[in-house]
């Protein structure tokens, strides 16, 4: 099981030497950094409560249907959560590109390598937030449902060996820890589990590392700067 310590920590940069122009955008820059572990957080809450066992004398309490939504509300946050960090990752990119000074501390190939990275470990993360948050209105007719299918579909709850083929569409299914559904012709697919968890924190620490250098030399700056003034 994950902790918290291990990932929750981001990056100190000290924005004190930047030139004014800058500082504004450069602290708007580092809150969406030091938001980024939220994300991981609450994919890890997800989980929690898609493993949530009730006990005994709770069960016999809990309406079944009610038990079943935790467990779809849980996988749908999750699957969003995936975006969130992979969103909130290129946002930065793209807002480090206003503070030159904030850029040139920073390992840009390492940033885009963390983004590839991610994109690797959940293809299509962004369809999948598009299907997650749209879902009520994607089929409505026809034309809805031709759009958001995939032909020949050969998932593995057609046939395990693969041969079988059909047209699929699906706004969301669970099978065991996998969820799975269809959008714009695409299958999409995630695992709420404990080894997504972990593929999460290594996105995030390799994001992490690549302002290591802007941490240390902002840091040595200010300390040279009190050293000269003593």
């Amino acid at each position: 099981m994950a902790n918290h310590t291990e990932y929750e920590r981001a990056p100190f940069i000290i924005t004190t030497d930047f030139p004014e122009p800058e500082r504004t955008n450069a602290w708007y820059i580092i809150s969406a950094i030091s938001s980024l572990h939220s994300y991981v957080r609450h994919f890890e809450a997800s989980l929690r409560l898609f493993d949530y066992r009730p006990s005994l004398d709770e069960a016999s309490h809990l309406d079944a249907e009610l038990y079943s939504d935790w467990r779809w509300i849980a996988a749908r946050s999750g699957g969003l959560q995936i975006y969130h960090l992979g969103s909130g990752m290129i946002a930065i990119q793209k807002a480090l590109k206003k503070c030159p000074t904030f850029l040139s501390l920073v390992n840009e190939n390492e940033l885009a390598a963390t983004s590839t990275q991610l994109e690797q470990f959940f293809p299509n993360y962004t369809l999948l937030r598009h299907l997650i948050v749209h879902q009520a209105e994607l089929v409505l007719d026809a034309m809805g449902f031709a759009k958001h299918a995939v032909a020949d579909y050969r998932g593995p709850e057609v046939n395990p060996a693969g041969s079988g083929k059909l047209t699929l569409m699906s706004l969301g299914s669970l099978s065991g820890r996998t969820f799975r559904a269809t959008f714009r012709e695409n299958a999409v697919a995630y695992e709420i589990s404990e080894e997504t968890l972990e593929k999460l924190i290594a996105v995030l620490r390799r994001f992490y590392t690549a302002f290591k250098y802007a941490e240390d030399q902002t840091r040595a700056r200010v300390r040279a700067r009190l050293q000269t003034k003593t």
